[in-house]
């Protein structure tokens, strides 16, 4: 069986080469069904929830960029008005759900200790996340 991250991957690759807003919510689907709960290898269990989390955050920086490109009409661009206000709203709908999912991984599997502290920082400085993204994710 393939593990979820595995293909969480395929799909934010797949984002990369064709914007599609289904794919982002595809891979936080696939996300959020990783359990770091299960017996196992505990340094194997560090590893892919330092995976994990650096999948979430990138999940968080493309819909950020996506949502930039968005406001900034860009020459040669053919959508209708329309059709960019669809996106619009699709994208504020999928980043609500994705922005509350990255957050419950963080409140379930990183802990006020010092070690996951500093981990989860130094992946969020590491993401280059929008200012207000990283205060979101902070507090």
């Amino acid at each position: 069986m393939v593990s979820p991250i595995i293909h969480a991957e395929e799909a934010l690759r797949a984002f990369d080469e064709v914007p599609d807003l289904r794919r982002l919510r595809a891979a936080s689907t696939l996300l959020a069904s990783v359990n770091l709960l299960l017996p196992g290898d505990p340094a194997a269990n560090l590893s892919l929830r330092s995976r994990t989390l650096a999948m979430w955050l990138g999940l968080l920086a493309r819909l950020d960029e996506f949502s930039s490109a968005l406001g900034a009409s860009a020459p040669g661009d053919l959508r209708s008005p329309a059709d960019l206000n669809r996106l619009r709203w699709q994208s504020e709908a999928i980043d609500a759900e994705v922005s509350d999912l990255a957050w419950q991984f963080i409140q379930r599997y990183y802990t006020p200790s010092p070690v996951d502290h500093d981990e989860l920082m130094q992946a969020l400085v590491a993401a280059n996340l929008s200012e207000s993204r990283l205060r979101s994710l902070q507090n």
